[in-house]
């Protein structure tokens, strides 16, 4: 009987999914802006990296800048998004394909593009600080 617990307690080496069957997760009131998180490695126990597939719809709240202990990975896959890095001044507009890497500690935000309906995007963190 103990064989059995402790092999599904290991973690297994490798985990496969696909980008539209994440497992979607509530992270700093996303929902109230229009954000949707989908959790892209949950099932790798172990896991030190947290990769999320963002989606980005119209909302009448804007989020705030936030920072966190991690560094960041990010990468648009459909639409535009206004990514904003340190302050609310230094802002970019980007589009499928443009990516970011962030520093830990670095304020940022996001938030769809004017005239922009929909947006995708990657982004990757290093699980310490989830």
């Amino acid at each position: 009987m103990s064989e059995l617990f402790s092999e599904e307690d290991r973690a297994t080496a490798y985990v496969s999914g696909n980008i539209l069957r994440g497992e979607k997760v509530e992270r700093n009131k996303s929902a109230r802006f229009g954000i949707n998180y989908y959790s892209l490695a949950f099932k790798k126990t172990d896991r030190r990296l947290e990769p999320f597939m963002i989606e980005y719809h119209p909302s009448s709240h804007q989020r705030g800048m936030l920072m966190h202990e991690a560094e960041e990975f990010y990468l648009v896959l459909e639409g535009e998004v206004i990514f904003c890095a340190g302050d609310e001044k230094n802002c970019v507009r980007m589009k499928s394909g443009d990516l970011i890497y962030l520093s830990r500690n670095l304020p940022h935000c996001v938030k769809l593009a004017d005239g922009c309906e929909f947006a995708r995007a990657i982004t990757v963190y290093e699980k310490n600080e989830l």
